[in-house]
């Protein structure tokens, strides 16, 4: 249908169908500002900072009308994502359970080893430019509340992860290695997590062009990255 849609249909219908949904929900919109704030009360307090203008619930029925498979996702954003343990099954991937390998209490006491590590690699330097890139972005991320220090200087019964920059096109991104410090380990997962890649791009414009019935429409492509999309799903209590 998505096909049909964009190639195949008359492009006025296309037009028509956007034109529908964005009255449907800027309609429905203004309904759900009561559930959007009761929903903003019961959230911890570094959530609701980090969800000013977004609205969840309107979000919530757009998955609903679209038969989306995850229907507890508004909540766990709602509630913040954990770092260990079983990881909320989403009913959008294969499965194959990944069982924890260690449990959060023996990883607490083995800190101590895991955090020498740590240290050890630390001590491999990057170049400066990087490591400045990399200490300006966490500066920028504490500012923005997706992060928060710890100035106790204590390191035990805590996992620290190591923190480096990689190069990406003109940007630093910043990468938080939590393998090293033992962490992944004690998370659990009951599906495969796959991404969509150029393979299914390609498969989905071949199926067109066998679709159509004579020459091919031209095709025009855009990309859309969310800044910093990640970083705005918060963390839960624990």
């Amino acid at each position: 249908e998505v096909i049909l849609d964009n190639f195949h249909r008359a492009p006025h219908l296309l037009a028509q169908k956007r034109i529908d949904f964005i009255k449907k929900y800027t309609e429905i919109a203004g309904g759900c500002k009561a559930d959007e704030l009761r929903l903003r009360l019961k959230m911890p307090e570094h959530l609701r900072k980090l969800m000013v203008g977004k609205r969840l619930v309107l979000f919530g029925k757009m998955l609903t009308d679209l038969g989306f498979p995850d229907e507890t996702l508004i909540q766990d954003i709602a509630t913040g994502f954990k770092l260990s343990g079983w990881m909320p099954d989403s009913n959008l991937f294969q499965k194959n359970v990944k069982s924890p390998t260690l449990t959060l209490e023996a990883l607490q006491q083995s800190t101590e080893s895991f955090n020498s590590k740590v240290r050890t690699q630390m001590q491999l330097r990057q170049d400066q430019v990087l490591e400045t890139d990399t200490w300006n972005e966490t500066e920028h991320e504490l500012e923005q509340g997706w992060i928060w220090e710890d100035d106790s200087g204590q390191w035990d019964r805590k996992a620290v992860a190591r923190r480096f920059g990689i190069r990406q096109g003109q940007k630093t991104r910043v990468i938080d290695d939590c393998t090293v410090c033992g962490l992944n380990l004690t998370v659990g997962t009951k599906e495969k997590f796959t991404l969509h890649s150029i393979d299914q791009m390609c498969s989905m414009i071949d199926h067109s062009l066998e679709m159509a019935a004579g020459p091919h429409c031209p095709i025009l492509g855009r990309t859309y990255d969310l800044k910093s999309a990640y970083k705005q799903f918060g963390l839960c209590v624990e």
